[in-house]
């Protein structure tokens, strides 16, 4: 199978996220809200915070949810369990579909409805995804040059710390303090993350929730998965 008879055999982003999303395992989770009340909290006024906060984390549950869907997702890219194919972007008029290298899922930013994904300077447009098969192998998946120099850029000359770094450094700080909590959905880390940034460099600027999400995806998933399986 070539690269071109597997993009058009393959699914959208979106298409392949509903159909091979691990939806039933997390749909099927039992929520827990974060503050225990009594059978009769009604009946009293000091409960009715905590009631608001359950109420306020039952909303962002399904979003939880959802975004730990596309983790697990990513996660399958990512060891070739599915398999991307999309074309370099800007798409010219010559280009041929190319296989996605498996590691940019990880920390790519994709963009479901677009059906697209983008790390640093490399972005795929088009994107289609496929479940391998052991008696159809694509052939012709070397990586382009194009993408290789897009990967590998020359380094950049040394100076300030990268927003990555910073944020990262934090994680690290809180980590170590035990103030991360890996059995809670990575979301739960970022106010906390967000709010030492700007504590320690008086500005929220390169700390949004994405920025945040690229910097300490691999080493939270890494550190759930240990706790997980002991």
């Amino acid at each position: 199978m070539t690269p071109q008879e597997a993009h058009k055999s393959g699914l959208s982003l979106k298409d392949a996220l509903d159909k091979y999303g691990i939806w039933r395992r997390y749909n099927n989770k039992e929520y827990s809200p974060p503050h225990e009340l009594p059978d009769n909290w009604e009946n009293d006024p000091a409960y009715l915070g905590g009631a608001i906060g359950n109420l306020v984390d039952a909303a962002f549950e399904p979003g939880r949810r959802r975004y730990e869907v596309q983790q697990e997702f990513r996660r399958q890219l990512e060891n070739g369990k599915l398999i991307g194919i999309g074309y370099l972007s800007p798409r010219q008029i010559n280009h041929a579909p190319q296989l996605i290298p498996a590691d940019i899922w990880q920390l790519g930013k994709i963009n479901f409805e677009k059906s697209e994904i983008e790390n640093e300077s490399l972005k795929f447009e088009g994107v289609r995804i496929i479940k391998p098969s052991k008696n159809k192998k694509i052939s012709g998946n070397k990586q382009s040059p194009k993408v290789a120099e897009l990967r590998n850029p020359s380094p950049n000359p040394v100076g300030r710390p990268s927003s990555r770094e910073k944020i990262f450094a934090v994680y690290e700080e809180l980590k170590s303090n035990g103030k991360i909590d890996f059995s809670k959905p990575m979301t739960h880390a970022y106010p906390a993350i967000r709010a030492h940034l700007v504590e320690k460099y008086g500005t929220e600027k390169g700390f949004k929730n994405e920025a945040i999400r690229i910097a300490i995806t691999k080493d939270f998933q890494a550190e759930a998965e240990r706790l997980n399986s002991t």
